[in-house]
């Protein structure tokens, strides 16, 4: 077989080739495009979702210990909470009349000096009215200390309980006795994003976000499910928690929020 006889491609054929390999390049690479779209918001969405629920749960584990009749809410806004947080629990299990220290069980971790502590002084036994919590500042412990049997106990010194209340021994044993710490939850910016953030005399933690502008919000209600002002009258705080991500969907920013109602201890 001769040169002359030798098949080959023409021209129109190899340009119809490649027009039909760009066309299949092309609807590869928008396919492509369109599934990392799909899986950007999928993650944007995932990530609000994780977001919003972490941000609840602090705030539920945080809030459902308070006490609004015992003023464990300190100042209350719409975007913002100042609490007493319980970081400690003991039980008063001997009383120095003359003032001080208070002998307490340990309950779970012991208490530290400097702690900050309310202790329930019973007065009058056979009337509540005069019941009261008595508050202080640990100035020292001695952690060697027993109550009766072999139950692992501190001695607590308390300057500002050690003068009325011990003396005439109002603190009786059996009274509960809680360690805390203030707090105030609300939201913070950090990299110009806004967080939900804890603040205390020791700075300010962010925790969870970034939310939106409007990330938590807190309304108060009484025990008979109405709106409240004053913080001795909350029975139960409603929180909504809102995270937005800078990923566009199709009907803008991706968002998300998530609201419970949060019973306190009254």
């Amino acid at each position: 077989m001769n040169k002359a006889d030798r098949g080959g491609f023409t021209l129109e054929e190899l340009m119809f080739v490649v027009v039909i390999g760009a066309l299949v390049l092309g609807a590869i690479y928008q396919m492509m495009l369109s599934s990392q779209r799909a899986l950007t918001i999928q993650t944007a969405q995932i990530q609000g979702q994780q977001t919003v629920r972490a941000g609840i749960d602090i705030l539920f584990s945080e809030l459902r210990e308070l006490s609004g009749s015992e003023g464990d809410i300190l100042t209350m806004e719409s975007d913002r909470i100042e609490i007493r947080a319980m970081r400690a629990f003991g039980l008063v299990c001997g009383v120095n009349v003359s003032g001080s220290p208070v002998l307490v069980r340990k309950i779970g971790s012991f208490f530290e000096s400097g702690d900050s502590i309310m202790v329930f002084a019973d007065n009058n036994p056979a009337i509540a009215s005069d019941d009261t919590i008595l508050s202080g500042v640990i100035s020292s412990i001695d952690t060697t200390a027993t109550c009766s049997g072999a139950d692992t106990a501190q001695s607590l010194a308390v300057p500002a309980l050690a003068a009325a209340a011990l003396a005439t021994d109002t603190v009786r044993i059996g009274a509960p006795v809680r360690g805390f710490t203030v707090y105030s939850y609300g939201l913070d910016m950090l990299d110009g994003r806004p967080y939900l953030a804890r603040r205390s005399v020791n700075g300010t933690d962010p925790l969870v976000g970034p939310l939106s502008a409007n990330g938590v919000s807190f309304i108060y209600m009484d025990s008979f499910g109405n709106v409240t002002t004053t913080p001795t009258a909350v029975s139960r705080i409603e929180v909504t928690v809102r995270s937005q991500s800078n990923v566009s969907g199709q009907r803008g920013l991706i968002a998300d929020s998530l609201s419970i109602a949060i019973f306190l201890r009254n």
